[in-house]
């Protein structure tokens, strides 16, 4: 339901520890590398028994994938879209957070924000399985089906309410689904902008910002303490 409310630069003379840290990292990715065909394999030890998931991200909107990123090793992000039979390495993740891509089309598209991989200005063609794996013990990590939903016939509402006031904005949300995600897009905006998950009626933030404003009472999304930054569509 909608409601509306570095690349590097010249060399230089000395480099800094950041830097040093980048450049460790990417020589340890390029020797591990070339043990594997792929960083991620469908044989890994314990690969059929790897943690799973769905994602459905609206095309041009960003979204919170895989929490909790750099308490493992060293990771590579494979992709595998409906027309390909074997995985492709698109990028890998240090334990300190720094991400290396290897493809340059997905630059663009991933980051690493709060300790979580996310996905930024989806596009249909990022549609597709992926898979995280731990390159040093050649164990899957994660998971997930990333898809693009087509426009739909959404019920929609208008809200109007005084600031510092509460009001459902939703009602019965966990009729139909136990797995929810708010995106709210503002006047200034044609992206909009993931918010939360709603999980078997527990708010989960993708952005902080945020907490504190909405809550879930009696089966109703709820909006509290209305402040002038909350209007837009959501």
């Amino acid at each position: 339901m909608r409601a509306a409310l570095l690349r590097r630069g010249a060399p230089r003379r000395e480099r800094t520890a950041g830097q040093t840290r980048m450049g460790l990292f990417g020589v340890l990715v390029l020797a591990l590398r070339p043990l594997l065909a792929s960083g991620c394999q469908e044989d890994f030890p314990g690969s059929t028994h790897c943690p799973s998931d769905n994602f459905s991200i609206p095309e041009g909107s960003s979204g919170m994938t895989i929490a909790n990123i750099s308490k493992n090793a060293t990771l590579v992000l494979c992709h595998k879209n409906s027309s390909s039979s074997h995985w492709e390495d698109i990028l890998s993740i240090s334990t300190k957070g720094d991400m290396d891509v290897f493809i340059g089309a997905y630059e663009e598209h991933f980051s690493v924000s709060a300790n979580a991989l996310v996905i930024k200005n989806a596009s249909k063609w990022l549609a597709g399985g992926y898979q995280l794996a731990d390159l040093l013990h050649r164990s899957c990590v994660q998971l997930f089906i990333l898809s693009m939903p087509e426009p739909w016939h959404c019920p929609s509402a208008y809200v109007s309410m005084p600031e510092g006031s509460s009001e459902t904005i939703v009602d019965n949300i966990l009729i139909n689904s136990n797995k929810l995600a708010l995106y709210r897009k503002n006047h200034s905006s044609s992206a909009w902008q993931h918010i939360l998950n709603i999980t078997k009626g527990h708010l989960n933030y993708s952005i902080s910002a945020y907490e504190g404003y909405f809550h879930i009472s009696n089966n109703n999304l709820v909006i509290k303490n209305a402040y002038e930054g909350l209007p837009g569509e959501y």
